[in-house]
């Protein structure tokens, strides 16, 4: 039985994070991110579910899946799925869009899944490269290419609205200043200065996802901070706003792969491996 592997592992160079599966069979239910991802299948078929249009993703496919997407992935046979993919911040992605376009504009991809034999390769390796820790003006190089091509091939860009995006901001700010409390859409349309309804509207517009969706997705992404510093589970969930454990580790397991858990023993086995 092939044995299953699981890591994570941030490149400071680039800013941007990177995930191996290996011989994996977990079903992933729907849920989003609040960044960019590009991955590569390198084995296994599975079925994607992506903002309600499904695909049957195989071998040397790429998955191109923006902030905020809805989508859920699970087997199709018996075979394991082995998996790499790049996560990259939409601050991150917005800087890259404007360096290399000299745009201010917001990248979306328009393709989920695409077969591109080539990018596929590059991806792969720059993925190696990153979790070999290896610093070398090649992998910059890759990376800067990389997403020259998918962004010229395979994304559209959309204006800033800056009304809504300055309405939705201050909801975001509140939200993440206030996430370990109770918060409700009333409090929420008062900071924004407008009725429940369209902050809901106007929120999920530009963002794509709604403001409670928000809250929770930035409630997991400061318990992977917490984790990091082999903090107690139980009182990460507590400190972050969830209601109980369960709903932590289901959650964080359904939005990043691996139970929060799973997740502290990578970050203690590389301190341990660097000390």
């Amino acid at each position: 039985m092939i044995k299953e592997e699981r890591r994570i592992v941030y490149d400071e160079e680039l800013e941007i994070e990177t995930i191996t599966f290996n011989g994996i069979h977990q079903p992933f239910t729907k849920h989003f991110h609040d960044y960019y991802v590009i991955g590569i299948i390198r084995k296994g078929n599975r079925k994607l579910v992506c903002n309600s249009t499904n695909y049957n993703i195989q071998k040397n496919n790429i998955l191109l899946i923006n902030p905020n997407d809805y989508h859920e992935c699970v087997d199709v046979d018996e075979e394991s799925l082995d998996y790499s993919a790049i996560h990259i911040s939409k601050k991150i992605m917005n800087n890259l869009v404007n360096e290399i376009f000299k745009s201010k504009n917001i990248a979306i991809f328009n393709k989920n899944v695409i077969c591109d034999d080539s990018l596929f390769k590059e991806i792969e390796f720059l993925s190696n490269l990153i979790v070999s820790n290896i610093k070398t003006l090649e992998k910059e190089e890759l990376f800067y290419m990389i997403l020259k091509e998918l962004l010229e091939n395979y994304a559209d860009f959309k204006t800033i609205d800056e009304d809504i995006m300055l309405k939705t901001k201050e909801v975001c700010e509140y939200i993440e200043n206030n996430y370990t409390s109770n918060i409700t859409l009333d409090k929420l349309a008062k900071v924004g200065a407008i009725s429940k309804y369209h902050l809901i509207r106007l929120f999920t517009k530009e963002k794509g996802i709604t403001p409670y969706k928000y809250l929770e997705l930035y409630r997991i992404n400061q318990a992977k901070n917490m984790l990091q510093q082999n903090n107690s589970i139980i009182d990460i969930s507590i400190q972050c706003g969830f209601s109980d454990q369960s709903h932590f580790t289901n959650l964080f397991k359904e939005t990043i792969g691996i139970t929060p858990k799973q997740y502290q023993i990578i970050f203690e086995e590389r301190t341990n491996k660097n000390e």
